[in-house]
């Protein structure tokens, strides 16, 4: 199908009709013409929840991942010489979008399993730029969508297949703040409270009316800030922007990744198009589609597809939850390391992004959004395109008392902590990705804690020979020797005081001392970890000069001790064990804390 040159005679063209998987019947969502501009950025957007599979950065052919910087985007283009353009998809979902030229109506869109000829659902949509959220499908099932004139000529033809993946639903958060209404009406204008603001175009409502806002819990793990609750008293006609600010305390380079998302009917969450990050502003800004702002209800969704057009055309109360999060982290984000320990951490994005699903038309499709997936992709340490560095504590230059950074292979990182606790604690760990050709920066951070490693708990040791029994006890804390240790094979040396109990009748012998403390200057302590194996080596022998006294005040100068050389097996992070040799029973059960 060739294309008409920009600039040329319009004709009428066959519409470009895109479908591409998201997930439950029918939701008609229209962006029409004069928002096209704001939209460009989308045109390279479409998720692998349009395409399945791979990592971010090899999902496909010229992909990055969401939240990554790319190219920035390019003024407001002229609409293209429609074409015909279909992409995969996921889950119970599939997003089916149309551009025509000529703009003539009304349509109809019809849905069918592939290899059929009778079709499944029928919807009438405009014949304008639009998008249609199709749910309710079969996983891995593939469907098929023609778009029809009045007259029901076939106008185009598009194929997604459904993926497996499950879409992300989450419970609206409770509210956290006074609602605030505002006034809107058939002009443009803005409705603005707090960091939140919406901004519509003439003619987007029918009459003057109320915009409510309120600030809510974010009800997703990875979600920043408060969410927004924005009640309209009347069904917008046309798409709307909403901005959030951040502010002066959050890196803009965190920010750089993060988007916005709006709830649906079904608890899902449908990612918006972030086509502008203003960082001088810091502030983000995203297109809502008026299809995909759910009823006021969000319990009582229309079932069918006929029912879901109307409701999308009613006047009727309805209210968009909106979440700002993040959509590329570090895992983990905080971490605890003991001493000559080590950690992975590793650059992950929530999906990735297809470029290549609108090379055929040069003009703005509009992207409406996707269903957000739970999928933790790894984003590469080295791309095509992209300068991308590690940095310790906002440094690249080793510093051994902070630890040490290796690279893992293709993706993330691995932390080494020094062998002490360092004074910079927690450290922090940061990785930066840089579009080369627009300088465009994102970042993002972890913290790691170091601790100090130790085992510690009780060791006694009971005698109950010739009828006189005694009995140490002995409080221990094993700190580690860092000069021998490794990460795989640590030593350690015993702290602590040993203390000798004698129990034998009524005028029974008294030690003096009766402890003592453990070090060289008592004997020798020596305590092996083999952090592969789980085998230990466990040594402890306390000698020192002592008298014993009876009742009748005869001094007896002796020495007392005792002894332990025991190996055994570290059992759910624990070294215990029992001994009975003859009459003496050693007992031992030390912890390691975290």
């Amino acid at each position: 199908m060739a294309h008409r040159p920009m600039g040329s005679p319009s004709r009428r063209r066959a519409p470009l009709l895109v479908a591409c998987c998201a997930e439950d019947t029918m939701i008609p969502l229209r962006c029409p013409r004069p928002m096209a501009a704001v939209l460009t950025l989308a045109t390279a957007a479409l998720l692998t929840a349009c395409g399945g599979g791979g990592g971010a950065d090899a999902g496909s052919p010229g992909g990055a991942p969401a939240g990554e910087p790319g190219a920035p985007p390019t003024g407001p283009a002229a609409p293209a010489a429609p074409a015909l353009v279909a992409s995969s998809g996921t889950a119970a979902t599939a997003l089916v979008q149309w551009q025509d030229a000529t703009g003539t109506g009304p349509w109809t869109l019809e849905r069918l399993r592939d290899g059929d000829a009778a079709a499944q659902a029928v919807i009438p949509v405009t014949a304008a730029a639009g998008a249609v959220v199709d749910t309710g499908l079969a996983a891995a099932t593939p469907y098929r969508y023609r778009l029809r004139d009045a007259a029901g000529a076939v106008l185009a033809e598009a194929t997604a297949t459904t993926g497996r993946e499950e879409a992300l639903v989450a419970d609206w958060g409770a509210a956290q703040g006074p609602a605030q209404a505002r006034a809107i009406g058939a002009q443009a204008g803005e409705a603005a409270a707090g960091e939140a603001t919406l901004r519509f175009e003439a003619g987007t409502f029918a009459a003057a009316g109320t915009a409510t806002l309120t600030p809510h819990a974010n009800p997703l793990a990875d979600g920043i800030g408060p969410a927004w609750a924005i009640e309209l008293d009347q069904r917008p006609q046309q798409a709307m922007t909403v901005a959030i600010a951040y502010g002066a305390d959050e890196d803009a380079d965190a920010v750089e990744h993060q988007r916005l998302a709006v709830r649906q009917a079904d608890g899902s969450w449908w990612m918006l198009a972030a086509w502008n990050h203003d960082r001088a502003a810091r502030r983000l800004t995203a297109v809502i589609p008026p299809g995909l702002v759910p009823p006021a209800d969000m319990t009582a969704a229309p079932s069918s597809p006929r029912a879901r057009a109307a409701a999308a055309a009613s006047p009727a109360r309805v209210v968009i939850q909106l979440v700002r999060f993040v959509g590329v982290k570090l895992l983990p984000r905080e971490a605890g390391v003991r001493v000559l320990g080590s950690v992975l951490l590793q650059p992950v994005a929530a999906w990735d992004v297809r470029e290549d699903a609108c090379d055929m038309d040069p003009g703005p499709l509009c992207v409406p959004g996707i269903g957000l997936v739970r999928r933790d992709l790894p984003i590469t340490n080295n791309k095509a395109g992209y300068q991308r560095r590690w940095l310790l504590e906002g440094s690249t230059t080793p510093d051994p008392a902070l630890g040490m950074l290796t690279a893992a292979g293709a993706s993330g990182v691995v932390y080494r902590a020094p062998a002490t606790v360092p004074a910079t604690n927690p450290v922090t760990l940061r990785f930066e990705s840089v579009h080369t050709a627009s300088g465009r920066r994102m970042a993002v951070s972890a913290r790691v804690r170091i601790t100090e490693d130790a085992w510690v708990g009780p060791m006694t040791l009971s005698n109950s020979a010739d009828g006189i029994g005694y009995y140490y006890d002995a409080d221990t804390r094993w700190v580690l020797d860092p000069s021998r240790s490794s990460e795989s094979v640590r030593y350690y040396r015993a702290q602590g005081r040993v203390t000798l109990h004698i129990e034998s009748g009524a005028c029974g012998l008294v030690p003096s001392p009766a402890s003592a403390e453990l070090g060289p200057a008592a004997g020798f302590t020596d305590l092996e970890v083999d952090e592969i194996t789980g085998r230990y080596h466990l040594q402890l022998n306390a000698m020192w000069p002592a008298t014993l006294r009876t009742c009748l005040g005869t001094p007896m100068p002796t020495s007392v001790g005792v002894t332990f050389d025991q190996h055994g097996s570290l059992a759910a992070d624990r070294l215990r064990g029992s001994q009975q040799e003859g009459p003496i029973h050693r007992v031992w059960n030390l912890a390691r804390p975290q």
